[in-house]
């Protein structure tokens, strides 16, 4: 599923008709256009898909490398990939998501540096803060038990300094749009399962995602 994301995804949900027989598409993270002649090539057009929910974090990277994880299910979900520039996705790294209070950089409508609590956190553009949010907390409930729990504090590198409550705001700040649910929609035909988050994102507020338990 990793490698045919270029052919399943981006032509079906990205790709968008311009002048001169070329196409658009758009970073998710920073909102910058790029214009090309398809058919669409990572290297070429400098794009990566982005694991929202970190490689690295997951619980079975430890079992076979972060860099392995794209030959299995968890590193290959398609609701837990975005589109992204390169640079913004480089600059993300392992961080975690969060807003912005020193700017370290900028790139498009996205930022990098410090959180209020002196974390190193990225910050999306802000009609996607939503879409990022709902990818990491599917990722977490789909793969929960998988080598162990997948709860913010549970999971590996930096999810510990993943603020849920971030995620819970940008999930009700930026709440599905028509996009998003058009996404779910086909994502489901390829993959036969759901984004609940997406369906139902006050479901949201019912888990504790430190540690994958029901809220009071």
């Amino acid at each position: 599923a990793y490698t045919a994301y270029k052919n399943n995804i981006v032509p079906a949900i990205f790709e968008r008709d311009t002048v001169g027989g070329q196409v658009a598409i758009n970073c998710e993270y920073s909102n910058e256009t790029t214009i090309y002649t398809a058919p669409f090539d990572f290297v070429a057009q400098a794009y990566n898909r982005e694991h929202v929910l970190c490689k690295s974090w997951m619980q079975t990277a430890a079992l076979y490398g972060a860099n392995n994880l794209i030959n299995y299910e968890e590193g290959s979900d398609y609701y837990n990939l975005l589109l992204t520039k390169s640079s913004p996705n480089q600059t993300r790294s392992n961080n975690p998501l969060g807003i912005v209070i020193n700017t370290s950089s900028t790139y498009g409508e996205s930022k990098f540096g410090t959180d209020n609590t002196g974390n190193n956190v990225f910050e999306p553009k802000a009609n996607r803060k939503g879409d990022a949010a709902r990818a990491m907390m599917y990722e977490m409930v789909c793969y929960d038990g998988l080598s162990g729990g997948w709860g913010l504090n549970e999971l590996l590198s930096q999810a510990y300094q993943q603020d849920q409550n971030v995620l819970k705001l940008w999930n009700q700040q930026d709440p599905p749009d028509k996009w998003e649910r058009t996404k779910n929609e086909y994502i489901n035909s390829l993959q036969h399962n759901r984004n609940p988050f997406i369906d139902h994102p006050e479901w949201a507020r019912c888990i504790n995602f430190d540690s994958i338990i029901k809220t009071n």
